[in-house]
């Protein structure tokens, strides 16, 4: 067999089955919880699209996500982003 293609590219809102299915999958046990935050994230302002990817096959399956978003710290009652 040959090599696998693999394509990465911003998500869309078609993928978000997929990536819910893939987050269960990876996170197991946790996978409900962990589906639920990233939706979470998605619908909050700390999410970054343009930093959340999908890879897909050439079949245009998904295959992985990753999601990188900002997040709120607070240090003596000072909030940084």
């Amino acid at each position: 067999k040959g090599a696998l293609s693999v394509t990465i590219r911003a998500e869309l809102p078609a993928d978000f089955p997929a990536i819910n299915e893939i987050v269960k999958s990876a996170f197991q046990d946790e996978g409900k919880s962990v589906a639920q935050l990233v939706d979470n994230i998605r619908s909050s302002e700390n999410y970054v699209p343009e930093l959340t990817l999908v890879a897909e096959d050439e079949n245009k399956r998904v295959l992985g996500h990753v999601m990188l978003s900002y997040v709120e710290l607070e240090e003596n009652n000072q909030h940084h982003r």
